[in-house]
């Protein structure tokens, strides 16, 4: 498999048990809503070589570092996404502990990216937001 498309996950029966995703050596691109519907994703893994994607300073994102597909820090209470991401991508800042957020220059905001941040105070959107 080369690509997850937008929605693979949305209308599949088991999407609640669905913690962990895999992402081979082939899997070469992950459309922003990929993993829209997938609630109970705790960790995105990538194979050891698979060129198309980095896990840097605790953000899985694509290797031009374009989309935030999951961020994995612990113990942050603020976090500004990095100036080269414009797509955060579905549940990619899911269930942590952030209570405020500067989004930088993002442009595109997937479905869900945010759920479950209960303690979110602030957030800072900048005028680059399309959707």
């Amino acid at each position: 498999m080369e690509t997850i498309a937008d929605f693979t996950f949305l209308e599949n029966t088991n999407r609640t048990k669905i913690e962990v995703v895999r992402l081979g050596a082939s899997v070469q691109k992950v459309e922003t809503n990929a993993f829209a519907g997938l609630e109970n994703l705790v960790d995105i893994i990538i194979a050891a070589n698979n060129l198309s994607f980095v896990e840097e300073d605790g953000l899985l994102m694509t290797s031009d570092k374009s989309i935030l597909l999951q961020y994995k820090r612990q113990g942050e209470t603020k976090f500004t996404i990095p100036e080269s991401v414009r797509f955060v991508a579905a549940h990619a800042v899911q269930g942590t502990e952030l209570e405020e957020i500067d989004f930088g220059n993002i442009e595109y905001i997937g479905y869900n990216a945010f759920a479950s941040n209960y303690k979110l105070k602030a957030i800072y959107l900048p005028d680059t937001v399309k959707y």
